[in-house]
């Protein structure tokens, strides 16, 4: 009786208490219902391991919430093939759909499928795939699955290895050549398919995130990670046109907080690339500033005129 109330409960208001009773976290059925209800799967944080580990369940929850997929990265499932393709991350060749568009895109985030990373990068793929516009590309998304690195500390800016061939430090030749596999250096995979792009006068959209202190307020601005900066400059070398996207912020009692990504936020990066592409001449990295919004409910009311 006591879960039948719940499970109504939260049918109704779209979440669970995070301080629910340990046995009700352990309930597939209560916890499906709050992610369905949440924004962006955020009560799966909260469930048992036992669910984060029962992949059936991980791949019920991603589908309905495909930001919820880092939860389960302990349990080793949030780069599982079957749980990425439920959460419409990625789709084997088999099964991809011919896009509208001939060129490439891809993707320059920061990782976003551990459970203490932020899941802004996810929720701009999920974005990006279901808009009008963007989603004629076929844009690569990097982070679906594991690789190598020839570098020991996998980002060390000063590390020689460009992504060629001749700078891998990777000993088998086989696996820095050709088509990368999940045995090939990040590095050698990421500046391959930057030349997929290259080649069919494809783009690079670098998102770039907010920095905030844990209290989630904005404090330091926007920063590339140490992976998106060696992307950069093998995009240089490439010559490929880089599209940089800062994420959105919203100013909301007293505080600047990063938000969500949104369509509008998508219909800006869609913009500058059907801009771009009018000439296709400048392959200069262009910024595209998101909208800095104001929470509209914290500002003072106004009095009716009379």
């Amino acid at each position: 009786e006591i879960k039948k109330s719940l499970l109504v409960a939260v049918q109704q208001r779209g979440r669970l208490p995070k301080h629910a009773d340990e046995s009700f976290w352990a309930d597939k059925e209560i916890v499906l219902a709050a992610v369905k209800g949440s924004s962006r799967g955020q009560p799966f944080e909260w469930a048992l391991d036992s669910l984060k580990e029962d992949k059936d369940f991980v791949m019920a929850v991603v589908k309905e919430k495909p930001e919820a997929l880092k939860y389960a990265a302990k349990a080793g499932l949030s780069q599982d093939p079957d749980c990425l393709r439920d959460a419409g991350i990625w789709t084997p060749n088999g099964e991809r759909l011919s896009r509208e568009r001939p060129e490439k895109g891809i993707f320059s985030v920061k990782y976003s499928l551990a459970e203490n990373c932020t899941d802004y990068a996810t929720q701009v793929l999920m974005g990006a795939k279901a808009h009008v516009r963007l989603g004629k590309f076929d844009i690569y998304w990097p982070s679906a699955f594991c690789k190598e690195s020839c570098d020991p500390h996998f980002t060390d800016l000063s590390w020689p290895c460009r992504g060629t061939a001749a700078t891998c430090k990777i000993a088998d030749p086989a696996v820095r050549t050709g088509r990368p596999t999940g045995d090939s250096c990040w590095r050698y995979s990421f500046r391959f398919h930057q030349q997929l792009c290259k080649d069919t006068a494809g783009f690079m959209v670098q998102v770039e995130e907010c920095v905030y202190d844990q209290g989630d307020t904005l404090i330091r601005g926007w920063e590339l990670g140490n992976g998106q900066q060696i992307e950069t400059e093998l995009a240089e070398e490439v010559r490929l046109k880089v599209f940089r996207m800062r994420q959105g912020t919203v100013h909301y009692n007293g505080r600047v907080l990063p938000r969500p990504f949104d369509s509008l936020d998508a219909d800006r990066v869609a913009d500058a690339i059907d801009r771009w592409y009018e000439s296709r001449s400048d392959l200069t990295l262009e910024m595209v500033e998101l909208q800095q919004k104001v929470d509209m409910s914290e500002m003072p009311q106004r009095r009716a005129a009379h």
